[in-house]
């Protein structure tokens, strides 16, 4: 694909309406100079997402960094093949009274996924969790999980037997999981959901809410694609408390704006031009442009905000 300007057009801000499909490819390129990409930007948006939390939450709760869900659940079952511990985060209940809130995670989700059908199946996640305490001393009872899946998470992941064990371990446990899924370039956890971009019907990117306090124990899905916004979605609490309308785009936005990625990202080339030739040369490996690993539509979308970010551009100087 041809380059759209002459000269390297950088914006401080995400120019994308949902995540960026640029920055997403350069943080999945297995190359050697970009091994930390993810990692450095996975941990910021945890933080931000768990400070947007405490900022908005209703008295009583509040959110605090933890281990990793495999860790927290499976560390002391006594596997010794299980990574270090690594931070989350957690939102807590400061007091135990109150019945669990049956108001739905995605109320209209795009997909129901029977527990039963991807337990069957045996991580590296950081994760936001939220507590309500239950006194100055005492952190409380964990009542919700939110979890952006790394690719150690993912389908052939070296993390997901424990990830899997762990998932439904919480679910035992009462706490509610939110899972955000931004790498397109690995399978889903769920196989349920269809690899990308292999089917007519497969979406590069979705978040999923199971609510074991609901009747029947499901995973609801909602899908997205490039350049769509982040779904929102409801966090119930306890009683009639419910945080509605959580919207993932604003701590990824924050983390985009206040961290280096702005620099990284030149909207008048195509996503990792050098990939192909970057790992050709330093580790002899033939892969697929990073284009190509969008559908068709995907592809065209990814097209389309280039153009509009370099005609914006354009017109303004």
């Amino acid at each position: 694909m041809p380059r759209l300007s002459d000269q390297p057009i950088r914006l401080k801000h995400n120019a994308y309406r949902g995540p960026n499909a640029h920055l997403l490819s350069l943080q999945q390129t297995p190359r050697p100079d970009a091994g930390g990409l993810w990692h450095s930007f996975h941990s910021a948006f945890i933080t931000h997402i768990a400070e947007w939390l405490n900022a908005h939450l209703p008295n009583g709760y509040f959110v605090l960094s933890e281990q990793s869900l495999q860790i927290a659940i499976s560390f002391s079952a006594g596997d010794e093949r299980l990574p270090p511990r690594i931070p989350d985060a957690t939102i807590y209940r400061a007091s135990s009274s109150g019945s669990p809130n049956l108001v739905m995670a995605i109320p209209i989700p795009d997909m129901v996924v029977s527990i039963d059908d991807d337990y069957q199946q045996d991580s590296q996640i950081n994760a936001v969790v939220i507590y309500k305490g239950v006194s100055h001393l005492d952190l409380g009872e964990p009542i919700v999980r939110i979890e952006v899946l790394s690719a150690a998470n993912k389908r052939g992941g070296s993390g997901l037997g424990a990830y899997q064990r762990g998932r439904f371990d919480t679910f035992r446990s009462g706490v509610i999981l939110y899972e955000l899924d931004l790498l397109h370039e690995f399978a889903s956890p769920l196989e349920s959901i269809s690899a990308y971009p292999k089917t007519d019907k497969s979406r590069p990117y979705y978040v999923a809410a199971t609510d074991p306090h609901q009747a029947v124990l499901e995973t609801r899905v909602k899908f997205f694609d490039v350049d769509d916004p982040f779904p929102v979605v409801n966090i119930p609490l306890y009683a009639d408390e419910v945080l509605r309308d959580f919207d993932f785009g604003i701590p990824y936005n924050t983390t985009f704006e206040l961290g280096p990625w702005g620099r990284l990202v030149d909207y008048g080339d195509e996503p990792d031009p050098t990939r192909q030739q970057v790992m050709q040369q330093k580790l002899k490996r033939s892969v697929p442009s990073a284009l190509d690993t969008y559908s068709a539509a995907d592809q065209v979308r990814i097209m389309d905000r280039m153009r509009a970010v370099v005609a914006s551009v354009q017109s303004a100087s």
